[in-house]
């Protein structure tokens, strides 16, 4: 079979998404996509095996292809910021820091162990979701701690969402409708605010990891460090589930609009005013890094999906007259990209 079947795994803090792909050298094919919330997340190998006989009714064999897996990794460190095949001395050094992401780090082990047990003869590779904001000049990422610490444990802010900041910059693009001045607003279960100069990242509100910033459904956002609140608090167990007890601001929005107007104190308002009021603090810094703005997109979930977010958003940003644009991402057909120029490579063909 001279075709390549490429399958994207896109293992988020919230949902989990599959794309299949079907390459030959005249056309590429997007065959399947499947969507689960990882909350109900079956027994490990269901995905893959609807995945197996939904192929097979395509008479594709999958355990006789010509198998290739992308896999998003949200992941600090220098290391992690490129886009790579997947061996032992990665999945080594991606064990040793399992703590620094926990949302992330831990399921996508557990993803690359179900793959390889599925398909041991599968090439997978790390599709970097920081390697998009490479471009970030050091004195935007660097901390101010002592040099000695930054440099023998590479504490940066490395930034994240960067495949689907990738996304919404090369759709813009597509499309001519990319600014000199660009800042891109991703809102989902998590959140951040990219400011995009001529098509490059030089800032985003995350940092060493996803929890600097805003606040997201289960992540605080940045928090004084003095505190000494556990990594898994911080983590899994504040943003709008610790401000609410709920998760989902879906539902979030739907109690408030039950609610009696003049119920300003609902916990459910309260974590909502704290969520826009952040969003707008890192558009505001966006603006001053960019020295002015000349595009405001919102992609993801909440920000492409929600018109109301984005009109609370925008109410505090009346002063500058910039155009604004919805841009729904595509990451899965971004990690297909860097799946396919790193398969080109003549030791991984």
């Amino acid at each position: 079979m001279n075709s390549k079947i490429f399958i994207m795994s896109n293992i988020g803090s919230s949902s989990n998404k599959y794309s299949v792909y079907i390459k030959n050298k005249s056309k590429t094919e997007l065959i399947l996509t499947l969507n689960n919330n990882n909350k109900g997340r079956k027994k490990e190998n269901s995905i893959f095996s609807i995945i197996i006989s939904k192929l097979k009714k395509q008479n594709i064999d999958l355990r006789k292809s010509n198998l290739i897996f992308g896999v998003r990794v949200v992941a600090p460190g220098i290391f992690f910021q490129e886009h790579q095949v997947i061996n032992q001395k990665y999945l080594s050094r991606l064990k040793e820091i399992k703590h620094l992401a926990l949302l992330h780090i831990k399921p996508v082990l557990k993803e690359i162990t179900i793959i390889k047990k599925h398909f041991p003869k599968a090439k997978i590779i790390a599709c970097s979701d920081s390697s998009f904001h490479k471009s970030v000049p050091n004195y935007a990422k660097t901390y101010a701690i002592p040099n000695r610490l930054t440099k023998k444990n590479q504490i940066y802010r490395f930034g994240y969402h960067g495949l689907a900041v990738q996304s919404a910059i090369s759709k813009l693009k597509k499309e001519k409708k990319l600014a000199k001045k660009t800042i891109i607003c991703h809102l989902g279960s998590g959140s951040s605010v990219t400011a995009v100069k001529n098509g490059k990242s030089i800032d985003n509100s995350m940092g060493f990891s996803p929890l600097e910033g805003i606040m997201g459904s289960t992540r605080s956002g940045s928090v004084d460090p003095t505190l000494k609140i556990s990594s898994k608090i911080l983590n899994q167990e504040s943003g709008f589930l610790g401000l609410t007890g709920n998760n989902d601001l879906r539902i979030i929005l739907e109690k408030i609009k039950k609610q009696k107007k003049s119920n300003n104190n609902s916990k459910e308002k309260q974590a909502l005013q704290i969520y826009i009021h952040q969003v707008q603090k890192a558009i505001g810094s966006a603006i001053a890094i960019l020295n002015g703005v000349d595009l405001l997109v919102f992609t993801g979930g909440v920000g492409a999906g929600s018109a109301l977010i984005r009109k609370l958003v925008l109410k505090k940003l009346t002063f500058s007259k910039t155009k604004i644009n919805i841009v729904k991402v595509d990451e899965m057909q971004e990690m297909f990209q860097i799946c396919w120029k790193l398969t080109r490579n003549k030791e991984l063909s």
